[in-house]
């Protein structure tokens, strides 16, 4: 492929930078054979042909120019990669904006604030906040979930490496006057004790300087429990209390009424030769339905699988079928009814 490409009419290769690309008058889609492709995939896919490039791989462009397709310029890069680069190529960007890259904050334009005021960003279809991921990129790091991440700057809306650092178990520096800091103990009593009021959590997280989010944490007992007074804690541990539900006792239904409704099932059945060497017994379908689907019949105005009211008829059981088992089929056919074929089983775990 590369030597086709140097033999096309508008090669060009540039002596200075090494780059080779066909001069693109419209796009970069070059025709060899009367065939389109684009140069420069088409040597990854060559140098890498069990690469999956519609799903899992891109090509890792030349910094140079986007369609030069000398191999020494381009590489493969999964797409999980790629979206990190993109978000690294954008910060770059923004950083190449500011008069003073270390000093100043980077605050990203078109943003997604979460409720509680960070930036938000899709990378590889998860939703992470993007202070955590430029500390992770400009220091080559992976973040555990647990590790917090702290702004020097005190401004959550920052995504400059140089105002970020991991905030350690005893470290105090933060300033308390900001949302992302640390909550101090008295704070903490003074947004309990507001509780009286007629200030909505918007209103108190502008009055204390916390987060929205950190205000519902402490009004619903999940933080600062310790300053609580034993009455409060009675009262919300009365509040919260769960109600052990009544097992509901399953009735059978009447006898008479499922005798009739099996031996008129029984009418409609029709027997198959069996193949599997688990039972010796013919599969039972219905009606002339082939037994790779499942049947579904209707009993006291309920839909139900014709194979499961088989069998918990003819072993007389009539409870709910636990979550954790199903009703298999030892013959191999979802359509069949008999119930010699079928048993009880536990599911399995992943």
């Amino acid at each position: 492929m590369i030597n086709l490409l140097r033999q096309h009419k508008n090669y060009i290769k540039q002596s200075d930078t090494g780059c080779e690309f066909i001069n693109p008058s419209l796009s970069s889609v070059v025709y060899i054979k009367r065939k389109e492709i684009v140069p420069n995939l088409e040597i990854c896919k060559e140098a890498h042909p069990s690469y999956n490039f519609r799903k899992d791989y891109a090509v890792k462009k030349c910094k140079l120019n986007d369609i030069c397709f000398n191999p020494s310029h381009i590489s493969t890069i999964s797409k999980k990669e790629q979206a990190w680069d993109d978000v690294k190529n954008k910060l770059e960007l923004l950083k190449n904006s500011i008069d003073d890259p270390i000093n100043d904050c980077w605050i990203l334009k078109d943003k997604t604030i979460d409720k509680d005021g960070y930036i938000k960003i899709q990378i590889n279809k998860k939703n992470l906040s993007l202070h955590r991921v430029s500390y992770m990129i400009y220091n080559d790091k992976t973040l555990n979930t647990s590790t917090i991440i702290t702004h020097t700057c005190a401004n959550k809306h920052c995504c400059n490496p140089h105002h970020l650092k991991i905030k350690l178990e005893n470290d105090t520096s933060s300033p308390n006057n900001h949302p992302n800091s640390d909550i101090s103990n008295d704070l903490a009593l003074k947004i309990i004790n507001s509780k009286g009021t007629n200030m909505s959590r918007k209103d108190k997280s502008e009055h204390f300087g916390v987060s929205v989010r950190s205000i519902e944490r402490i009004e619903q007992f999940q933080t600062f429990k310790h300053l609580r007074s034993e009455k409060e804690l009675n009262e919300f541990n009365n509040r919260t209390k769960r109600v052990t539900p009544i097992k509901k006792i399953v009735q059978k239904p009447p006898q008479e009424k499922l005798d009739n409704k099996y031996n008129e099932m029984l009418k409609h059945k029709t027997e198959y030769k069996n193949n599997s060497v688990n039972v010796n017994t013919p599969c039972w379908g219905w009606k002339s339905k082939s037994l790779s689907s499942t049947v579904l019949i209707t009993y006291n105005k309920e839909k139900q699988m014709i194979h499961t009211f088989s069998w918990k008829y003819n072993n007389n059981k009539w409870d709910k079928i636990p979550k954790t088992h199903k009703i298999s089929h030892k013959c191999n056919n979802k359509g069949c009814w008999n119930p010699d074929h079928l048993e009880l089983s536990q599911l399995k775990t992943k």
